[in-house]
């Protein structure tokens, strides 16, 4: 297990030592405690110093998370998903962060690295995060924004594969609808219950959540349910667009479009122009 720590007291922020930002809990500042690991070793930190009970210990060390949050004697425990910090070779891959947000205190767990992390780590670093709400507030805020071109360009894909249905890379058309819609179906998965979650933490009723916070969390939930709309869309759309190029990969394979008795090969491209998906654009 490794940890980074900060203290940020008369809005300026530092670099600690887990035993320093344990010693500063509880006195007045702002500490957030982060573990990369899920190990005995941040389990028994948790528990120990970091005063929490059982059932918030345990999940925060759980080993499958769900976006989430839960109102606990006034903290919240909040599960969320973001893109992996390791794009290259994970770029579809959405990790988990998992999160005790208190009065005074954020401690945060992840198993892999979550892009928007390092992006609020160098707000704490500058002076622009001086307390939980803002901690909160300035992730969601990065995970959505991050999540938005990823959205986007899945519906460019599938407007590229609609206008290639007919052409004579079927097969590969194929295998792009149906990772688009693979991914489109993952992400919806995690984000229809992060809204709910957004959702609930800016309505949740306590002091450290300032105005400011909540208008952050509200406008990265709306972006989440418009997202998600989003997703909805290319699934169904990627599901229509298979349906030609499915019968396109067959003529090309076997001369027979599937279309019974009777059917001349001179109506393949009538035929396709007919069961194309709706021409409107999936993010207006």
């Amino acid at each position: 297990m490794t940890a980074r720590s900060y203290i940020v007291a008369n809005n300026a922020a530092r670099a600690v030592t887990r035993d320093e930002a344990t010693a500063a809990l509880g006195t007045g500042g702002f500490v957030w405690v982060h573990f990369d690991d899920c190990d005995t070793e941040t389990e028994e930190w948790l528990s120990g110093p970091g005063k929490l009970v059982d059932l918030i210990v345990s999940a925060l060390v759980a080993t499958e998370t769900r976006p989430r949050m839960d109102a606990i004697d006034g903290g919240a425990l909040v599960n969320l998903r973001g893109p992996d910090a390791d794009i290259a070779t994970n770029p579809d891959m959405l990790s988990s962060i998992r999160m005790w947000v208190a009065k005074g205190c954020v401690f945060t767990v992840t198993r892999r690295d979550l892009a928007a992390l390092d992006a609020v780590e160098e707000l704490i670093r500058d002076g622009k995060v001086l307390d939980p709400g803002d901690f909160v507030a300035m992730l969601a805020s990065e995970i959505t924004a991050e999540l938005d071109p990823d959205v986007a360009e899945l519906g460019d894909t599938l407007d590229d594969c609609e206008e290639m249905v007919g052409g004579r890379h079927a097969l590969a058309v194929r295998q792009t609808i149906a990772k688009t819609r693979s991914r489109a179906i993952g992400y919806r998965r995690f984000m229809a219950p992060q809204r709910t979650a957004l959702e609930k933490l800016a309505g949740f009723d306590v002091d450290w959540l300032e105005p400011d916070d909540r208008l952050h969390l509200g406008e990265a939930a709306d972006r989440a349910a418009r997202m998600v709309e989003e997703l909805e869309a290319i699934r169904a759309a990627a599901r229509t667009a298979d349906r030609p190029a499915r019968r396109t990969h067959r003529y090309a394979r076997t001369g027979d479009f599937g279309g019974g008795p009777g059917f001349p090969a001179a109506d393949v491209s009538h035929r396709l122009a007919r069961h194309e998906c709706v021409g409107h654009s999936l993010r207006a």
